[in-house]
C-alpha cells in the first residue's frame, strides 16, 4: 500500500476521519490540518468561504500534510494538491452510532479537533445529513474522485479495513 505525503481524508461524519488523521500523523510524522478548526469560530460561527479557501491555499503550500474534512466547496482545491485520498465509505448506522457516542463523550465540552468555543451539540439536521450521506453526498464525491486519475485513491469500507491499513503502515514505517 502506497501512502503519499499530501493526504486528504474524507467520509461521512462519524466515519473516523479525525481518528484516522491523528493516527496516520503519529505513524508518519505528517502534520494534520483539521478543516473544522479552520472553518468554525466560537459558537459554531463559520468564517467566510473566501477566508476558508485562502487559509487552505496557504496551508496546502506545505510539503507534507494530512487534511481531515469534507467541505464540498473546496474539495477539488485539496484534490489538486494531494497525492492520496482516503475515503472512509462506512455504513450509515456505524457513523450515526459514533456521532452519538462522540456527543455523549464531549457533550458541553470542547473536542480537540474543533475551534475553541465550539461545544459539542446534537441537531436533527446533522443526523439527517449523516443518514442521507450514502445517497446524497457519496455519489458526488465518487464522481469528483473519478476525475483525478493520477490520485492514489484508497476506499475503506469498515473499521477492519482501516485497522489493516494502519497495521500495514506501522509495519512498513515502524
Amino acid at each position: 500500500m502506497k501512502l503519499g505525503e499530501k493526504i486528504v481524508i474524507v467520509g461521512s461524519c462519524g466515519s473516523g476521519k479525525t481518528t484516522l488523521s491523528n493516527r496516520l500523523s503519529e505513524i508518519s510524522g505528517i502534520e494534520v490540518i483539521h478543516l473544522d478548526r479552520i472553518y468554525w469560530q466560537a459558537d459554531w460561527i463559520s468564517i467566510s468561504e473566501d477566508a476558508f479557501r485562502n487559509e487552505q491555499i496557504k496551508l496546502l503550500r506545505k510539503a507534507r500534510w494530512i487534511v481531515d474534512g469534507n467541505y464540498a466547496s473546496s474539495f477539488e482545491l485539496r484534490l489538486t494538491k494531494a497525492d492520496t485520498v482516503i475515503f472512509l465509505d462506512y455504513n450509515r448506522y456505524i457513523c450515526i452510532w459514533r456521532v452519538l457516542k462522540r456527543w455523549m463523550k464531549f457533550r458541553d465540552r470542547l473536542r480537540p479537533d474543533v475551534a475553541d468555543g465550539c461545544y459539542e451539540k446534537m441537531e436533527w439536521d446533522f443526523l439527517k445529513y449523516i443518514w442521507r450521506f450514502p445517497k446524497d453526498t457519496r455519489p458526488l464525491m465518487l464522481d469528483i474522485l473519478d476525475k483525478y486519475e493520477n490520485l492514489n485513491k484508497i476506499i475503506l469500507k469498515n473499521t477492519q479495513e482501516t485497522n489493516r491499513m494502519i497495521e500495514t503502515l506501522e509495519n512498513r514505517l515502524g
